[in-house]
């Protein structure tokens, strides 16, 4: 990357006549960073946020349960840790309370380590509780 910027650089002063080439580019500065897993179990199928709620943010892994973030994403809490089930394919945020969440387990990408779910939970106080409310046998739910 640190190749890259100054050949970018380069290229869009002499592509563009007006921009001064001492002028620094907005994102030479910018550096590629790790944000995450890149190994088959690393996957989030599912991410749901809120519109009255810009900070608040549920992500459903793989392999790894369905995780909060109530800051925008800077850190983040497993809320689904107690659930017999770690395979989540979509996650849905009740538009008029944002403490209600449905979740549908079950990854429905078709790779070699796809994960079975049993069923849609639902939760009532923002991720404290769930409770399984039906489609044990669907294996995959991959919308809400």
């Amino acid at each position: 990357m640190k190749r890259i910027m100054p050949l970018l650089g380069a290229l869009v002063a002499l592509c563009s006549p007006g921009i001064a080439r001492s002028a620094p580019l907005p994102y030479a500065a910018m550096h590629f960073r790790s944000i995450g897993p890149a190994i088959a179990g690393g996957r989030v199928p599912a991410v749901a946020g809120s519109a009255r709620h810009p900070n608040l943010y549920y992500i459903g892994t793989a392999g790894g349960g369905v995780w909060k973030s109530v800051n925008g994403g800077a850190t983040w809490r497993d809320v689904f840790a107690d659930e017999p089930v770690a395979s989540i394919g979509a996650i849905a945020i009740d538009p008029r309370n944002a403490k209600i969440v449905w979740v549908g387990t079950g990854e429905s990408n078709p790779r070699n380590d796809v994960i079975r779910g049993d069923g849609l939970y639902k939760s009532v106080d923002g991720g404290k509780s769930w409770k399984n409310v039906g489609l044990r046998r669907s294996g995959h739910i991959a919308a809400i």
